[in-house]
């Protein structure tokens, strides 16, 4: 037996689908925020490889590993050219990344106090580093290699300081700024929430208007409908009646054009007689 869609069902079916289809496009949502959002399982993994190589490699903007090389090259001058050509690699490191931050957007308190502020120290450590220490190790000069390597000192300890400052402007900063996206999230997801139920409200209260507004009138017109071809159908049976009797009659009476006269004029046959 073939299932009959009515108009009512139809509706019903459709407004179903609808709703299912928001309540997955909702679902999808809340799970991406969920995914993608700060403190979120992605950003969790990105940040902890970034911790990671933090803590293994000395960052190219914080000049220890070049600080490292001068104590180690002061200790052994057999290594001097090893040493030197290592140095020279991390000072190209150095003004790699220190032209980078100098065009980024990087909050301009904290890109002074690096590109500037940092700088000048780390300016005089790149000199007293390759124009006083290398050059008196490679004259075998232990006095001014060591004169060099304690303003090497001083310099880097200027240099410590200043980043020192700027490591914990940048945590207090990180953590403002991920308390406040946390916040965005929470009231992003408070929106998507309300502005899911807004709509299923909506999609609710249009079928239920036509429902009501709609389906009603046309199940009263059909009721209606349905007298009258009742109505009909028994006036029909009626004529129908009416017709059969009247065909029993004699042909003059039949016959909407016979006279009068021709009436009275007609005799039965024996045969209608008998």
């Amino acid at each position: 037996m073939a299932l009959r869609l009515t108009i009512s069902r139809a509706i019903l079916i459709f407004g179903l689908i609808t709703a299912a289809g928001l309540g997955a496009v909702i679902a999808t949502s809340i799970y991406g925020l969920a995914q993608l959002k700060v403190g979120g399982p992605l950003y969790n993994q990105i940040k902890l490889g970034n911790d990671l190589v933090a803590d293994i490699l000395p960052p190219p903007e914080y000049v220890i590993e070049a600080y490292l090389e001068a104590t180690l090259v002061l200790h052994d001058p057999a290594q001097l050219a090893a040493h030197r050509d290592r140095i020279a690699q991390l000072k190209k490191e150095y003004d790699e990344r220190r032209e980078f931050w100098s065009k980024s957007d990087l909050d301009p308190a904290l890109k002074a106090k690096l590109v500037e502020k940092s700088d000048q120290e780390v300016r005089r450590f790149w000199s007293a580093l390759q124009e006083g220490l290398l050059p008196a190790l490679a004259k075998g000069d232990s006095a001014a290699a060591a004169k060099s390597y304690t303003e090497i000192t001083e310099k880097y300890t200027a240099h410590r300081a200043v980043i020192d400052d700027i490591v914990k402007q940048t945590n207090d900063a990180n953590a403002a700024t991920e308390a406040a996206a946390t916040d965005r999230v929470s009231t992003l997801t408070l929106l998507l929430w309300s502005v899911s139920a807004v709509v299923f409200l909506i999609i609710g209260a249009g079928l239920f208007g036509v429902a009501f507004g709609v389906i009603r009138p046309i199940a009263g017109m059909t009721d209606v409908m349905k007298g009258l071809a009742g109505v009909i159908s028994i006036f029909q049976f009626r004529r129908s009646a009416v017709t059969m009797k009247s065909e029993r009659w004699p042909a003059p009476f039949r016959s909407s054009r016979t006279t009068p006269y021709a009436l009275s004029q007609w005799k039965p046959s024996r045969s209608a007689s008998n």
